[in-house]
C-alpha cells in the first residue's frame, strides 16, 4: 500500500513537471509563430505598442520587427526604457517608418523628448516607481534577451538626419552589454559631437592603464582628471556627426570570443583586437538612443528634480541581422563582402 502510494505521489509529481515543460514549449512555439506572422512587411508608422508580441524576462516585452529591419533574433524592450512604462509610453519613442531606409523602404525610428524616462522597481520599493531621470538619463533601447547577448557576427546601419540636433552629452546607438560590469563596447556620439566606439571593458580609473600595458603594450587610455584618476576607455574616432549627417553608417560587428572583437565602418575595420580585450561575460546586444548624462538629475528616493536638455533626439536603424558566420550576413546587398573584411586582418571563418 505504502508502494503505491508512492508510486501514484511520483507519478503525479512527473505528470506536473512534464505538463510544465509542454506549457512552456507551447508558449514558446505560439511566441515564434507571432513574431514570424509579423515578419512580413508592416505599413509605415507602425508604433511599438502595435508590434508587441509578448512577455520576456524581467517585465520585458518582445518587439517583432519584421525582416526588412532585423534578421536572426528576436527584440525585447525593457521595463526602465521610456517607452513601456507599463504600457502608457508615448508613440513616438519606437515606430516603423518609411521616412528613410538603407534597404526595402522600412527602417526603426527612435526618437527621444525631454522627459522619456523609464520606471523600474529598486531594492528600496516595492513600486515601479525609479525614474530613469533619477539617474541623469533619457534610455528608448531594445535590445536581445537577456544571456543571449547575440552572435558572433552582427550588423546594423544607422542615419543621423539632417536635421539631427546634438545635445553635447553622450548618445550611445549600439552596445554589447555585460553582465553586472557595464558595456563591453558602445558605439555612439560623445559629448564633444565626435561618432566613435568606446571599449568599455577597458574600465574608468587607472586599472584601463594597467590593462592597456598588459594587453597591448602601451598605454591607449586618455586620461580625463588627473587629481581624481579618471581615464577614458580606449575610443576610436570615425569624424564629427555633422559630417555624417544625411548618411547611413554601415556598421559590422564580429566577436569571436570574450577576448576579442573586430568592428568595420562602411567596409573599414576600425577595432582590431584579437585576444587583446578585457574577458566579459556578456549578456545583451542592444539599439536605439541611450543618453546617460542627458539630464543634471540627482538620486534620491522620494522628491526629485532636474534641468535637462531641451532637444529631441531622432535616429534611424535599419539591417539589424544576426548570424554566426559572416557569409551568413549577406552583406553583398549591403555592399560588402566578407572577403574584403578578412583582407583587413581577420579571418571570415571565425
Amino acid at each position: 500500500m505504502i508502494e503505491n502510494d508512492n508510486s501514484s505521489m511520483f507519478c503525479s509529481v512527473l505528470n506536473r513537471r512534464v505538463g510544465s515543460l509542454m506549457l512552456k514549449h507551447l508558449i514558446n512555439i505560439l511566441t515564434f509563430l507571432y513574431v514570424s506572422a509579423l515578419t512580413s512587411p508592416l505599413k509605415a508608422d507602425t508604433t511599438w505598442q502595435e508590434l508587441i508580441a509578448g512577455t520576456g524576462s524581467g517585465n520585458s516585452k518582445i518587439i517583432a520587427l519584421p525582416d526588412t529591419v532585423l534578421e536572426g533574433k528576436n527584440m525585447r524592450m525593457n521595463h526602465w526604457d521610456s517607452c513601456w512604462r507599463k504600457g502608457d509610453g508615448p508613440d513616438h519613442c519606437l515606430m516603423l517608418t518609411d521616412e528613410v531606409a538603407r534597404l526595402d523602404g522600412t527602417s526603426i525610428k527612435f526618437e527621444s523628448h525631454p522627459g522619456d524616462c523609464g520606471l523600474y522597481k529598486r531594492s528600496f520599493s516595492s513600486k515601479n516607481d525609479w525614474n530613469n531621470c533619477y539617474e541623469g538619463a533619457r534610455r528608448v533601447f531594445i535590445g536581445t534577451r537577456y544571456r543571449d547577448w547575440g552572435s558572433t557576427w552582427h550588423t546594423f546601419s544607422v542615419y543621423i538626419p539632417q536635421d539631427y540636433v546634438h545635445s553635447y552629452t553622450p548618445l550611445i546607438f549600439n552596445q554589447v552589454h555585460s553582465k553586472g560590469n557595464g558595456a563591453h563596447y558602445r558605439m555612439g556620439i560623445n559629448a564633444d559631437g565626435d561618432v566613435n566606439v568606446q571599449l568599455r571593458s577597458f574600465g574608468h580609473d587607472k586599472r584601463c592603464v594597467v590593462i592597456s600595458k598588459k594587453k597591448l603594450g602601451k598605454n591607449i587610455c586618455e586620461l580625463l582628471n588627473e587629481d581624481k584618476g579618471y581615464w577614458d576607455p580606449p575610443t576610436i574616432k570615425l569624424g564629427n556627426y555633422a559630417d555624417f549627417k544625411g548618411k547611413w553608417i554601415d556598421v559590422i560587428v564580429n566577436v569571436p570570443n570574450r577576448k576579442s572583437l573586430n568592428i568595420w565602418a562602411n567596409g573599414v575595420q576600425i577595432v582590431n583586437m584579437e585576444n587583446t580585450m578585457p574577458s566579459s561575460s556578456l549578456a545583451s546586444t542592444n539599439f536605439g538612443i541611450y543618453e546617460p548624462q542627458i539630464n543634471t538629475g540627482h538620486k534620491q528616493n522620494m522628491e526629485w528634480s532636474y534641468d535637462e536638455a531641451d532637444s529631441v533626439q531622432v535616429l534611424y536603424i535599419d539591417e539589424i541581422r544576426f548570424t554566426k558566420k559572416c557569409e551568413q550576413l549577406k552583406l553583398a546587398d549591403l555592399g560588402y563582402s566578407c572577403s574584403q573584411l578578412a583582407m583587413q586582418g581577420i579571418a571570415n571563418n571565425q
